[in-house]
C-alpha cells in the first residue's frame, strides 16, 4: 500500500483549495495540522478533486465518500485516513 506525507498532503490541499497551510518560514503550521476541517474551505467537489490530485500525482487511490468527515476531523486525520484505508 503506498502512502503519503503530511508534506505531500500539505501541497495538495493548497493546490486543491488554493489556500496557503504553510507559514511564511516554509513549514507547516503545527496548529492548523490539529484544526478542525470544517475551518478550511473544504466542501463535496473539493474532496473528489483531492482524491483526483492524490491519485495524479502519488498514484494513491482514496474513495472520498468513505472518510467520515465529522465535525472535529482535522488534516491529521485525513492523512491518517489516507494512509491506514487507502481504497
Amino acid at each position: 500500500m503506498k502512502s503519503i506525507s503530511q508534506e505531500d498532503l500539505i501541497v495538495a490541499l493548497e493546490n486543491v483549495l488554493a489556500i496557503r497551510i504553510k507559514d511564511e518560514s516554509g513549514g507547516t503550521d503545527q496548529l492548523l495540522l490539529s484544526e478542525p476541517l470544517r475551518k478550511l474551505p473544504l466542501d463535496s467537489l473539493s474532496i473528489l478533486e483531492l482524491g483526483i490530485y492524490l491519485e495524479d500525482t502519488h498514484g494513491i487511490t482514496v474513495n472520498p465518500r468513505a472518510f467520515p468527515l465529522g465535525p472535529e476531523a482535522t488534516i491529521s486525520d485525513l492523512l491518517a485516513f489516507i494512509n491506514e484505508k487507502e481504497l
